[in-house]
């Protein structure tokens, strides 16, 4: 007869996703005699393990994979944890749940179209990060996803023929929505284009040109090359810059002709945009030319 397995519940600080989940199980689970199993809502690990093992020894495990822990010695803190977590999701769905629906009605003639449920969906898991943790939050998470992207080929495939495109559409599809978003600049009419695009493709069917003329429209800000470089091309833009002085030049090497995209910068604690193109422009900055590489998901280049 086994011996009986002790129970043990830890607080996890520091997951962002399902994959932190899988990560900080997966650790846990790999010491002989130890049951474990993770709720990201919660934030907490139940540990069934035999009785010469400790707290200790757990918080140890988490730490080691990259996470901090601590004992949670009363239940009442995990129900209100997750009552907190309840309210997140639903201050989330706001957000979410008009990105959700969005993300069910593209077209199903055209795997080509595919990237607007992949990317609108994976977007909608930095809405919740954000809706929990906030804004920063939020855009760390769609930056640290970045991690998953190949860029081995473009993420549309080609119309009328059975062919998906890269599943980069997941990560690079929700990168693209929220440079969309960071570069519209105003949350409030964000939430709007979101809950626009339920209201008028709600009950039929979308193309990637019905999701790009109406940003374009209700935005006021014309994406298209934006959109074409992202979608149809594997690479991502290159905002190549030189600096002499106080003047720093820049532009953007990118496959779509004309290619254009404004770019939010830091100067020391300054920050502005800058509106680069193909051609070379230039800018007086006193404290250095730093992008925001945080929310826009582009190559950057200094050429000495």
């Amino acid at each position: 007869m086994s011996a009986p397995l002790e129970p043990t519940t830890l607080s996890i600080e520091g997951m962002t996703c399902s994959s932190c989940v899988n990560t900080v199980e997966k650790a846990l689970n790999s010491v002989n005699g130890v049951r474990a199993t993770v709720n990201f809502a919660t934030e907490t690990a139940h540990i069934l393990a035999p009785a010469e093992m400790n707290a200790k020894d757990f918080i140890k495990i988490v730490e080691k994979a990259g996470y901090s822990a601590t004992l949670v010695t009363d239940v009442q803190s995990i129900t209100l944890h997750s009552k907190k977590s309840a309210r997140a999701l639903f201050f989330a769905s706001i957000f979410a749940i008009p990105a959700v629906l969005l993300s069910m009605i593209m077209s199903w003639h055209h795997q080509v179209d595919m990237w607007i449920h992949e990317g609108f969906t994976t977007y909608t898991e930095a809405i919740f990060v954000e809706s929990r943790d906030g804004k920063e939050a939020g855009a760390r998470y769609i930056e640290g996803i970045r991690k998953n992207i190949r860029n081995d080929k473009p993420i549309t495939g080609p119309y009328g023929v059975n062919q998906e495109g890269s599943g980069d559409m997941y990560p690079k599809g929700a990168n693209l929505i929220h440079m969309t978003r960071t570069i519209i600049d105003d949350d409030k009419k964000w939430r709007e284009i979101l809950r626009g695009l339920n209201s008028e493709f709600g009950l039929k069917t979308s193309t990637t040109k019905d999701i790009i003329g109406f940003i374009n429209r209700t935005s006021g800000k014309d994406f298209t090359k934006v959109y074409d470089q992202y979608l149809n091309y594997k690479n991502i833009p290159i905002l190549e810059y030189k600096t002499s002085g106080k003047q720093t030049q820049y532009r953007w090497i990118a496959n779509v002709k004309d290619f254009y995209m404004p770019i939010r910068i830091n100067s020391g604690e300054k920050q502005t945009w800058i509106y680069p193109t193909s051609e070379w422009k230039k800018i007086a900055l006193k404290k250095g030319f730093k992008p925001d590489l945080n929310n826009f998901y582009v190559e950057l280049k200094e050429l000495k």
